[in-house]
């Protein structure tokens, strides 16, 4: 019976996301429905509980208001190679499965930083299907993954691995990378959290001030805030 009530609960994840706007795929309810499930002993996940039991109004909150939900896609800065010699493939994608010869992989790495910074680390998973990203394992099997690490309220650290294959196990050329040339791999992401709306808060008017007093204008303040001056005469 968990089936038709896991299916319901990402029908009401997939309809509220299409009333918001918030253009959110099949691995983004995936992940909606493992971080707010409730776990069931033995602590976090296994074969008989799983994440745990769904949780329809957890799912349904972390999607609204005042969370913000954030997509978007990060390309390794800095690439690491290392040379494998034999390496054994058992995806489907590009290349067939079996074992290849003088293999180089590369890992790559990236601080990503997020536009509007947010006021509590966000919770930050990897969009599977959008991504273009392998594990550093061997043998592999060309899924998409990536390690997402160290999230704090203005980015994460960002860790993925691309392949370049030259020749097969009888030695003929094959000369391809997997899962594509290394500025086309990437991550991408979804990020869902409170953002800081003052981040964007601009002030301006005179750098000092006499007794006449002066006039300062502060833009992008958020609807319903409140502002309150004070002078400090010391200074």
């Amino acid at each position: 019976m968990s089936a038709p009530v896991v299916s319901g609960i990402a029908g009401l994840i997939i309809s509220q996301s299409k009333e918001r706007g918030l253009n959110l795929t099949n691995d983004d309810v995936k992940h909606i429905l493992e971080r707010t499930a409730d776990d069931v002993p033995p602590v976090g996940w296994d074969e008989e509980t799983g994440y745990g039991k769904v949780n329809a109004y957890g799912a349904l909150r972390l999607i609204d208001s005042p969370n913000t939900v954030v997509h978007g896609f990060a390309v390794g800065s800095n690439a690491e190679k290392t040379s494998l010699g034999k390496w054994i493939y058992t995806g489907d994608d590009v290349i067939p499965a079996g074992m290849y010869l003088g293999v180089e992989r590369y890992k790559m790495t990236k601080r990503v930083v997020f536009d509007t910074p947010f006021l509590e680390p966000p919770v930050v998973w990897m969009r599977e299907r959008d991504s273009r990203c392998y594990h550093a394992g061997n043998p592999n099997s060309g899924e998409p993954c990536a390690e997402i690490s160290n999230i704090t309220t203005i980015g994460f650290d960002l860790t993925y691995y691309a392949y370049y294959v030259p020749y097969n196990v009888v030695g003929a050329s094959v000369h391809t990378w997997l899962p594509a040339p290394l500025a086309e791999t990437g991550v991408a992401y979804t990020a869902i959290g409170v953002k800081n709306q003052l981040h964007n808060l601009t002030l301006t008017g005179p750098a000092q001030i006499c007794d006449a007093g002066g006039e300062f204008t502060l833009s992008n303040l958020p609807a319903g805030a409140t502002v309150r001056w004070s002078t400090d005469n010391a200074k």
